[in-house]
């Protein structure tokens, strides 16, 4: 895909810092405008344990209406033609706050490109996913996600390229 005469937010969530040095890759290939997104309750450590059955993380897998507040929205979010979002692995899927960010946007008609990172797991079935789970997910273009963990700024480019 030729992003020269497209508009790209490259919208992240990160919770120990992977995520957003990914995403920043990405808005140095497409010369997209970065977005951190937050949630209005910040997540803990304690929240991110997932060996412990009742904390934040598995909340919020458990039950996939769970939708966290943002902290704030993109600004004019109706510019942009392709939206990549970035999110670390959790279950083989995003996080709740992700799908946070997704309702707040309007994306019939728009492009959205899923970037990962993991320790040990890929996007798994985040597209399917958020096929399932957003508003207008048929009138959306959906590309082929990647996991960039650890990806050099020429790895990411040549991915962007490709698309």
């Amino acid at each position: 895909m030729d992003f020269s005469e497209k508009k790209a937010l490259v919208a992240y969530f990160s919770t120990k810092g992977v995520t957003k040095e990914a995403a920043e890759k990405v808005a140095a290939a497409t010369d997209g405008k970065l977005f951190e997104i937050q949630a209005k309750e910040p997540y803990t450590d304690a929240d991110l344990d997932w060996r412990v059955p009742d904390s934040r993380c598995n909340r919020e897998f458990k039950d996939p209406t769970i939708r966290p507040e943002l902290l704030k929205k993109a600004h004019c979010p109706g510019k942009y033609d392709v939206y990549f979002v970035g999110f670390p692995i959790w279950y083989g899927v995003y996080p709740a706050i992700v799908q946070s960010f997704l309702d707040s946007l309007k994306l019939a008609g728009k492009t959205v490109v899923f970037f990962c990172t993991s320790g040990g797991s890929n996007s798994g079935k985040s597209i399917a996913f958020a096929k399932e789970h957003t508003k207008d997910a048929d009138k959306v273009t959906w590309l082929d996600d990647k996991l960039l963990t650890n990806a050099s700024p020429e790895d990411v480019k040549a991915w962007v390229d490709a698309l």
